[in-house]
């Protein structure tokens, strides 16, 4: 008799959870198309202002299906955020290590960061895919100095839109 109740609690809860599906979920994530990507990663990348907010420029590399890219200049051109954005080959020096090189009297050698300078954000962006029929994700790759963070934004589809950013983990190399 509890065989037969436990097989019929279990019918009910397979039938109960397909009939609770959720179409707005997809199989799995889907590349954008070309000009949507754009658009998703502009506003991921306004998104992430609110954590990378140093007066520093982002200098940007672009992974997609044949390896590391540099950004198109057009499309660098277009973005409307509060840093300068620049392709990683026009990136200022980074100033910051985790060695110090001095001479044999203990003073410094090689370049002398500027008063006030500081370091550019490195970041990678990881082409983004929708994950449902409204949202996508940007994973984002940024080192500063010594410090990195690896990041997700969700970003809304429907214009305008909208990203919602954050950390995921953090490190000093």
């Amino acid at each position: 008799m509890l065989r037969v109740a436990s097989g019929i609690l279990g019918l009910l809860l397979l039938t109960s959870c397909g009939a609770r599906e959720n179409t707005d979920h997809i199989g799995r994530p889907t590349p954008l198309p070309p000009t949507l990507e754009e658009a998703v990663v502009g506003s991921a990348l306004q998104g992430l202002e609110w954590h990378l907010n140093l007066p520093a420029p982002y200098c940007l590399v672009l992974h997609g299906p044949n390896g590391r890219a540099e950004p198109d200049p057009e499309w660098v051109g277009r973005l409307t955020l509060k840093h300068q954005v620049l392709p990683q080959r026009a990136c200022p020096p980074t100033y910051t290590s985790m060695v110090r090189v001095v001479d044999s009297l203990g003073q410094d050698v090689g370049p002398t960061r500027p008063a006030g300078y500081v370091d550019p954000y490195h970041i990678e962006i990881t082409p983004p895919v929708a994950i449902t029929r409204e949202r996508a994700v940007v994973r984002f790759e940024a080192i500063q100095g010594t410090r990195g963070w690896l990041l997700y934004c969700e970003v809304v589809l429907a214009a305008p839109h909208t990203a919602t950013c954050g950390p995921t983990s953090q490190w000093v190399s």
